[in-house]
Protein backbone atom coordinates (compact mmCIF):
# COMPACT_ATOMS: atom_id res chain seq x y z
CA UNK A 1 0.00 0.00 0.00
CA UNK A 2 1.09 3.60 -0.38
CA UNK A 3 -0.04 7.19 -0.60
CA UNK A 4 -2.91 8.10 -2.91
CA UNK A 5 -3.89 11.69 -3.72
CA UNK A 6 -7.66 12.08 -4.08
CA UNK A 7 -9.35 15.12 -5.63
CA UNK A 8 -12.97 15.56 -4.52
CA UNK A 9 -14.86 17.49 -7.21
CA UNK A 10 -17.94 18.65 -5.29
CA UNK A 11 -19.80 19.92 -8.35
CA UNK A 12 -23.31 21.20 -8.96
CA UNK A 13 -24.48 19.54 -12.18
CA UNK A 14 -26.90 21.31 -14.46
CA UNK A 15 -30.13 19.40 -13.90
CA UNK A 16 -32.55 18.46 -16.66
CA UNK A 17 -36.20 17.53 -16.10
CA UNK A 18 -36.73 14.06 -14.65
CA UNK A 19 -37.93 11.20 -16.79
CA UNK A 20 -36.81 9.86 -20.16
CA UNK A 21 -35.17 12.24 -22.59
CA UNK A 22 -37.39 14.32 -24.89
CA UNK A 23 -36.82 16.00 -28.22
CA UNK A 24 -35.51 19.26 -26.88
CA UNK A 25 -32.36 21.27 -27.56
CA UNK A 26 -31.78 21.59 -23.83
CA UNK A 27 -30.95 17.87 -23.66
CA UNK A 28 -27.64 18.31 -25.43
CA UNK A 29 -27.01 21.74 -23.97
CA UNK A 30 -27.26 20.28 -20.45
CA UNK A 31 -24.87 17.46 -21.29
CA UNK A 32 -22.41 19.81 -22.95
CA UNK A 33 -22.41 22.26 -20.05
CA UNK A 34 -21.76 19.45 -17.56
CA UNK A 35 -18.99 18.01 -19.76
CA UNK A 36 -17.26 21.38 -20.00
CA UNK A 37 -17.57 21.79 -16.23
CA UNK A 38 -16.11 18.31 -15.65
CA UNK A 39 -13.23 19.06 -18.01
CA UNK A 40 -12.31 22.10 -15.93
CA UNK A 41 -12.23 20.09 -12.71
CA UNK A 42 -10.17 17.30 -14.31
CA UNK A 43 -7.66 19.88 -15.53
CA UNK A 44 -7.47 21.40 -12.05
CA UNK A 45 -7.09 17.99 -10.40
CA UNK A 46 -4.24 17.19 -12.78
CA UNK A 47 -2.47 20.45 -11.92
CA UNK A 48 -2.85 19.54 -8.24
CA UNK A 49 -1.06 16.25 -9.00
CA UNK A 50 -4.09 14.19 -7.99
CA UNK A 51 -4.08 10.46 -8.73
CA UNK A 52 -7.86 10.17 -8.89
CA UNK A 53 -10.59 12.77 -9.28
CA UNK A 54 -13.96 11.70 -7.88
CA UNK A 55 -17.23 13.26 -9.04
CA UNK A 56 -20.74 13.03 -7.55
CA UNK A 57 -23.47 10.75 -8.81
CA UNK A 58 -25.28 12.24 -11.86
CA UNK A 59 -22.47 14.75 -12.41
CA UNK A 60 -22.91 14.69 -16.19
CA UNK A 61 -26.51 13.91 -16.86
CA UNK A 62 -28.37 16.08 -14.43
CA UNK A 63 -30.80 13.28 -13.80
CA UNK A 64 -31.90 11.02 -16.63
CA UNK A 65 -30.33 12.17 -19.92
CA UNK A 66 -29.14 8.81 -21.12
CA UNK A 67 -28.87 7.97 -24.79
CA UNK A 68 -25.37 9.37 -25.56
CA UNK A 69 -23.75 7.69 -22.53
CA UNK A 70 -21.14 5.71 -24.54
CA UNK A 71 -19.92 8.98 -26.04
CA UNK A 72 -19.82 10.63 -22.62
CA UNK A 73 -17.59 7.82 -21.35
CA UNK A 74 -15.42 8.16 -24.45
CA UNK A 75 -14.98 11.88 -23.74
CA UNK A 76 -13.99 11.19 -20.13
CA UNK A 77 -11.53 8.54 -21.32
CA UNK A 78 -9.95 11.20 -23.50
CA UNK A 79 -9.61 13.48 -20.46
CA UNK A 80 -8.04 10.68 -18.37
CA UNK A 81 -5.46 10.11 -21.11
CA UNK A 82 -4.75 13.77 -21.77
CA UNK A 83 -4.39 14.82 -18.14
CA UNK A 84 -3.06 11.55 -16.69
CA UNK A 85 -5.58 11.38 -13.86
CA UNK A 86 -8.05 8.59 -13.09
CA UNK A 87 -11.73 9.54 -13.06
CA UNK A 88 -14.56 8.17 -10.90
CA UNK A 89 -18.24 9.07 -11.14
CA UNK A 90 -21.54 7.63 -12.30
CA UNK A 91 -23.39 7.62 -15.58
CA UNK A 92 -26.85 6.46 -16.67
CA UNK A 93 -26.45 3.87 -19.41
CA UNK A 94 -29.35 3.14 -21.75
CA UNK A 95 -29.70 -0.49 -22.79
CA UNK A 96 -30.73 0.15 -26.39
CA UNK A 97 -29.58 -0.52 -29.94
CA UNK A 98 -28.93 1.44 -33.12
CA UNK A 99 -27.57 4.58 -31.49
CA UNK A 100 -26.12 7.15 -33.89
CA UNK A 101 -22.44 6.21 -34.39
CA UNK A 102 -21.02 9.72 -34.18
CA UNK A 103 -20.61 11.62 -30.94
CA UNK A 104 -22.70 14.76 -30.33
CA UNK A 105 -19.66 16.13 -28.50
CA UNK A 106 -16.96 15.90 -31.18
CA UNK A 107 -16.87 19.68 -31.37
CA UNK A 108 -15.51 19.76 -27.82
CA UNK A 109 -12.42 17.85 -28.92
CA UNK A 110 -11.71 19.58 -32.22
CA UNK A 111 -12.70 22.43 -34.47
CA UNK A 112 -15.51 20.38 -35.97
CA UNK A 113 -18.85 22.24 -36.13
CA UNK A 114 -21.47 21.27 -33.60
CA UNK A 115 -24.04 18.95 -35.18
CA UNK A 116 -26.57 16.99 -33.13
CA UNK A 117 -29.14 16.60 -35.91
CA UNK A 118 -28.98 12.79 -36.00
CA UNK A 119 -29.22 12.62 -32.23
CA UNK A 120 -32.29 14.87 -32.16
CA UNK A 121 -33.88 12.63 -34.77
CA UNK A 122 -33.04 9.56 -32.72
CA UNK A 123 -34.49 11.00 -29.50
CA UNK A 124 -37.65 12.05 -31.32
CA UNK A 125 -38.08 8.53 -32.74
CA UNK A 126 -37.27 6.92 -29.38
CA UNK A 127 -38.87 9.08 -26.67
CA UNK A 128 -38.82 6.26 -24.14
CA UNK A 129 -41.26 5.37 -21.37
CA UNK A 130 -40.73 4.23 -17.81
CA UNK A 131 -38.25 1.33 -17.91
CA UNK A 132 -38.04 1.45 -21.71
CA UNK A 133 -35.20 1.57 -22.53
CA UNK A 134 -33.70 -0.04 -19.49
CA UNK A 135 -31.69 2.57 -17.57
CA UNK A 136 -28.76 1.61 -15.35
CA UNK A 137 -27.11 4.01 -12.88
CA UNK A 138 -23.50 2.91 -13.28
CA UNK A 139 -20.35 3.85 -11.37
CA UNK A 140 -17.08 3.70 -13.30
CA UNK A 141 -13.31 3.96 -12.83
CA UNK A 142 -11.37 5.27 -15.84
CA UNK A 143 -7.62 4.71 -15.57
CA UNK A 144 -5.15 7.57 -15.88
CA UNK A 145 -3.00 7.51 -18.98
CA UNK A 146 -4.69 4.59 -20.74
CA UNK A 147 -8.25 5.90 -20.55
CA UNK A 148 -9.38 2.32 -19.95
CA UNK A 149 -12.55 1.63 -17.96
CA UNK A 150 -11.22 -0.70 -15.27
CA UNK A 151 -14.55 -1.49 -13.69
CA UNK A 152 -18.24 -0.59 -13.53
CA UNK A 153 -20.95 -1.17 -10.94
CA UNK A 154 -24.72 -0.73 -11.29
CA UNK A 155 -26.51 0.81 -8.30
CA UNK A 156 -28.43 -1.89 -6.46
CA UNK A 157 -30.42 0.10 -3.89
CA UNK A 158 -32.51 2.80 -5.56
CA UNK A 159 -33.93 5.82 -3.75
CA UNK A 160 -37.74 6.12 -4.05
CA UNK A 161 -38.07 8.44 -7.09
CA UNK A 162 -35.36 6.51 -8.97
CA UNK A 163 -37.53 3.41 -8.93
CA UNK A 164 -39.84 5.04 -11.47
CA UNK A 165 -37.10 5.07 -14.11
CA UNK A 166 -34.06 3.02 -13.16
CA UNK A 167 -33.46 -0.72 -13.07
CA UNK A 168 -31.52 -1.90 -10.00
CA UNK A 169 -28.27 -3.79 -10.49
CA UNK A 170 -28.42 -7.53 -10.01
CA UNK A 171 -24.76 -8.53 -10.25
CA UNK A 172 -22.84 -9.27 -7.09
CA UNK A 173 -20.30 -6.89 -5.64
CA UNK A 174 -16.78 -7.08 -7.02
CA UNK A 175 -13.39 -5.45 -6.61
CA UNK A 176 -10.73 -4.42 -9.11
CA UNK A 177 -7.01 -3.91 -8.82
CA UNK A 178 -5.11 -0.63 -8.99
CA UNK A 179 -1.53 0.15 -8.02
CA UNK A 180 -2.83 1.43 -4.68
CA UNK A 181 -4.80 -1.68 -3.81
CA UNK A 182 -8.19 -3.23 -4.37
CA UNK A 183 -11.12 -0.92 -5.01
CA UNK A 184 -14.89 -1.24 -5.09
CA UNK A 185 -17.99 0.88 -5.61
CA UNK A 186 -21.19 1.81 -3.85
CA UNK A 187 -23.54 4.53 -5.07
CA UNK A 188 -25.47 6.90 -2.77
CA UNK A 189 -28.28 4.91 -1.10
CA UNK A 190 -26.19 1.73 -1.34
CA UNK A 191 -24.12 3.27 1.47
CA UNK A 192 -27.07 2.88 3.86
CA UNK A 193 -26.85 -0.92 3.60
CA UNK A 194 -24.09 -2.34 5.86
CA UNK A 195 -24.12 -5.66 4.01
CA UNK A 196 -23.06 -3.93 0.78
CA UNK A 197 -19.94 -2.47 2.36
CA UNK A 198 -19.23 -5.74 4.11
CA UNK A 199 -19.40 -7.61 0.80
CA UNK A 200 -16.62 -5.39 -0.55
CA UNK A 201 -14.61 -5.81 2.63
CA UNK A 202 -14.93 -9.58 2.37
CA UNK A 203 -13.50 -9.33 -1.15
CA UNK A 204 -10.40 -7.61 0.20
CA UNK A 205 -11.25 -4.03 -0.75
CA UNK A 206 -8.80 -1.36 0.41
CA UNK A 207 -10.67 1.61 -1.07
CA UNK A 208 -14.39 2.17 -1.57
CA UNK A 209 -15.56 4.92 -3.91
CA UNK A 210 -19.08 6.20 -3.20
CA UNK A 211 -20.34 8.80 -5.72
CA UNK A 212 -23.46 10.36 -4.23
CA UNK A 213 -26.31 12.76 -4.98
CA UNK A 214 -27.83 13.25 -1.50
CA UNK A 215 -30.02 16.28 -1.05
CA UNK A 216 -31.21 17.99 2.15
CA UNK A 217 -34.87 17.21 1.52
CA UNK A 218 -34.45 13.54 0.51
CA UNK A 219 -36.47 12.28 3.51
CA UNK A 220 -39.36 14.68 2.89
CA UNK A 221 -42.29 14.51 3.11
CA UNK A 222 -42.13 11.33 5.21
CA UNK A 223 -40.01 12.85 7.98
CA UNK A 224 -42.24 15.91 8.35
CA UNK A 225 -45.28 13.70 8.93
CA UNK A 226 -43.82 12.83 12.32
CA UNK A 227 -41.90 15.92 13.40
CA UNK A 228 -40.16 18.96 12.10
CA UNK A 229 -37.13 18.16 10.00
CA UNK A 230 -34.14 18.54 12.35
CA UNK A 231 -31.51 21.01 11.17
CA UNK A 232 -28.67 19.31 9.29
CA UNK A 233 -30.46 15.96 9.55
CA UNK A 234 -29.45 14.68 6.09
CA UNK A 235 -25.90 16.02 6.45
CA UNK A 236 -25.43 14.21 9.74
CA UNK A 237 -26.92 10.98 8.37
CA UNK A 238 -24.63 10.96 5.34
CA UNK A 239 -21.51 11.79 7.36
CA UNK A 240 -22.35 9.21 10.03
CA UNK A 241 -22.93 6.48 7.45
CA UNK A 242 -19.61 7.23 5.77
CA UNK A 243 -17.77 7.17 9.10
CA UNK A 244 -19.46 3.93 10.15
CA UNK A 245 -18.81 2.17 6.85
CA UNK A 246 -15.09 3.07 6.94
CA UNK A 247 -14.86 1.74 10.50
CA UNK A 248 -16.79 -1.47 9.74
CA UNK A 249 -15.10 -2.32 6.47
CA UNK A 250 -11.58 -1.19 7.42
CA UNK A 251 -11.25 0.64 4.13
CA UNK A 252 -10.49 4.12 2.87
CA UNK A 253 -14.00 5.41 2.26
CA UNK A 254 -14.26 8.12 -0.41
CA UNK A 255 -17.66 9.78 -0.74
CA UNK A 256 -18.26 12.64 -3.17
CA UNK A 257 -21.63 14.37 -2.98
CA UNK A 258 -23.11 17.17 -5.10
CA UNK A 259 -22.66 20.73 -3.87
CA UNK A 260 -24.57 23.90 -4.67
CA UNK A 261 -26.95 26.46 -3.18
CA UNK A 262 -28.25 25.43 0.24
CA UNK A 263 -31.63 26.99 -0.57
CA UNK A 264 -31.97 24.41 -3.35
CA UNK A 265 -31.25 21.57 -0.94
CA UNK A 266 -27.59 20.86 -1.62
CA UNK A 267 -25.62 19.63 1.38
CA UNK A 268 -22.24 18.55 -0.02
CA UNK A 269 -20.13 17.14 2.80
CA UNK A 270 -17.84 15.16 0.49
CA UNK A 271 -14.88 13.59 2.23
CA UNK A 272 -12.46 10.78 2.90
CA UNK A 273 -12.88 8.62 6.00
CA UNK A 274 -10.33 6.21 7.43
CA UNK A 275 -10.43 3.65 10.24
CA UNK A 276 -8.64 4.92 13.35
CA UNK A 277 -8.71 8.47 11.97
CA UNK A 278 -12.28 9.36 11.00
CA UNK A 279 -12.75 12.07 8.39
CA UNK A 280 -9.30 13.14 7.22
CA UNK A 281 -10.31 15.75 4.64
CA UNK A 282 -13.01 17.16 2.43
CA UNK A 283 -15.93 19.56 2.86
CA UNK A 284 -17.94 20.62 5.87
CA UNK A 285 -20.61 22.30 3.75
CA UNK A 286 -22.25 22.60 0.38
CA UNK A 287 -19.80 24.88 -1.46
CA UNK A 288 -18.81 23.94 -5.00
CA UNK A 289 -15.11 23.31 -5.50
CA UNK A 290 -12.25 20.84 -5.65
CA UNK A 291 -10.31 19.71 -2.60
CA UNK A 292 -7.33 17.39 -2.63
CA UNK A 293 -6.85 14.87 0.18
CA UNK A 294 -3.64 12.90 0.68
CA UNK A 295 -4.48 9.43 1.94
CA UNK A 296 -1.94 7.26 3.74
CA UNK A 297 -3.14 3.76 2.97
CA UNK A 298 -0.56 2.25 5.30
CA UNK A 299 -3.00 3.14 8.08
CA UNK A 300 -5.08 0.21 6.85
CA UNK A 301 -2.29 -2.19 7.80
CA UNK A 302 -2.54 -0.98 11.38
CA UNK A 303 -6.33 -1.02 11.53
CA UNK A 304 -6.93 -4.43 9.95
CA UNK A 305 -8.31 -7.13 12.21
CA UNK A 306 -6.55 -10.49 12.08
CA UNK A 307 -9.41 -11.95 10.02
CA UNK A 308 -9.38 -9.12 7.48
CA UNK A 309 -5.58 -9.19 7.29
CA UNK A 310 -5.56 -12.90 6.48
CA UNK A 311 -8.41 -12.48 4.00
CA UNK A 312 -6.75 -9.52 2.28
CA UNK A 313 -3.46 -11.41 2.01
CA UNK A 314 -5.19 -14.36 0.36
CA UNK A 315 -7.16 -12.11 -1.97
CA UNK A 316 -4.10 -10.17 -3.10
CA UNK A 317 -2.33 -13.45 -3.84
CA UNK A 318 -5.28 -14.55 -5.96
CA UNK A 319 -7.11 -12.82 -8.76
CA UNK A 320 -10.62 -11.39 -8.45
CA UNK A 321 -10.47 -8.75 -11.18
CA UNK A 322 -7.47 -6.82 -12.40
CA UNK A 323 -6.60 -4.02 -14.77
Amino acid sequence: MSQIRIALAQTCPVVAPTGPAKDDDDIFNVLERNLIDARGWVEKASKEKADVVVFPEYFLQGLYLTYPSPHLIAYLSHLAKEHNVSIVGTIIHSVCDDLPPTSPFDHLLSDAPKDVTKWREYVKANPGTNHSPQLLNTAFYIEAGSGKVLDEFVKRNLWHPERDYLTPGQAGHQVFDTKWGRCGFLICWDVSHPSAGQALSDLGADIVFAPTYWIGYDSAPTITKHHANPPKYETEVLSTLSYARAFETETAWIMCNAGGPAKEGYIGGSGVWMPLKGKIGGYDGEEVGLKVVDVDLDVLKVSLTKRKLELTSRMHDGCTRSG
